[in-house]
């Protein structure tokens, strides 16, 4: 319960600073990860960190299918690049799970991350041209950010298997990439404004 308000909060200050932009929305989005660090230490089964990252991997291709659509070439490139890297991922998972016998299970984490993928799809859904794509980029920043975190502090330290252990560390320089790569394009993006 404590774990999805605190996502929750985190989900709101980061729509707050997206949409306001302004120091008290950056203050509230500051507050929230800061709180949120504490229940990313908080340790998965290695079942749950599977659907962590299927989840992960079904609301990173859910958006980019959105994106595809675009008509910026930066955006529309990067959106098929996640396609083809996240259902790589989620095969990987399989494989990996179908080896070690191993069913995903669902854990707060892992709804409130399909959560938050929706909430983002319907967001994003709303909008068009520049709007989007801004939108659409400054999501794959923050849930690749989000990524990370809970990779570095929960999932890659608390992964009993050692396949799995490699598994999310290859994961973890995959989600880097896209997280510096979504970067850049948002300051692309930044320019044209």
């Amino acid at each position: 319960m404590f774990t999805s308000k605190v996502l929750k909060s985190l989900s709101v200050g980061v729509v707050a600073l997206a949409i306001c932009g302004n120091s008290e929305a950056q203050m509230s989005t500051t507050t929230s990860t800061t709180s949120t660090n504490s229940t990313t230490s908080s340790t998965s089964t290695d079942a749950q960190a599977v659907m962590i990252i299927q989840t992960v991997n079904e609301g990173e291709v859910s958006l980019a299918r959105l994106a595809e659509k675009s008509k910026n070439p930066e955006v529309k490139q990067f959106a098929e690049h996640m396609v083809r890297d996240h259902s790589s991922s989620n095969t990987a998972l399989k494989d990996y799970t179908k080896k070690a016998k191993l069913q995903p299970a669902a854990s707060e984490t892992s709804g409130q991350l399909q959560n938050d993928a929706e909430a983002k799809k319907k967001e994003l859904m709303q909008l068009k041209g520049h709007k989007f794509d801004m939108q659409y980029i400054d999501t794959q920043v923050e849930m690749h950010s989000k990524v990370l975190e809970l990779l570095d502090q929960n999932l890659i330290p608390n992964a009993s298997s050692t396949e799995l252990k490699d598994l999310l560390a290859k994961t973890r320089a995959s989600v880097a990439q896209h997280r510096d790569h979504a970067t850049k394009i948002k300051l692309g993006l930044d320019k044209k404004l």
